[in-house]
């Protein structure tokens, strides 16, 4: 199989050039994610907010916390392997929960 597609995509996205369509991706699949939580808190009276930034997890996530002073921090769990397509994190909780200036709750991964 050629993985010159790979090779290119690559290249562009190390000399800033594109990495565009991966962003437009994961944007619009945020989108969607605040769209339906945005109702379910409505529904339940509950106060959130939330921020979109593009970097590695967990560093933006204490960034975030750092700067807003969130009275909380929610991640979903580690998707197990085997799991639906997605992507997956290779973010470690250990790091993460020292640099957080906020408590965090990790919500499991729903049963299949």
């Amino acid at each position: 199989m050629d993985d010159g597609w790979l090779n290119n995509a690559v290249a562009q996205i190390r000399s800033g050039a594109s990495g565009t369509y991966v962003e437009n991706q994961l944007a619009e699949e945020a989108a969607g994610e605040i769209d339906r939580l945005a109702k379910a808190a409505g529904a339940l009276g509950v106060t959130y907010s939330h921020d979109i930034k593009l970097g590695r997890p967990a560093g933006c996530l204490a960034e975030s916390c750092a700067a807003e002073r969130f009275d909380l921090a929610v991640i979903g769990s580690p998707r197990p392997k085997g799991a639906p397509p997605g992507y997956r994190s290779s973010m470690t909780l250990y790091s993460l929960v020292r640099s957080l200036d906020a408590p965090l709750m990790i919500i499991p991964q729903p049963k299949p």
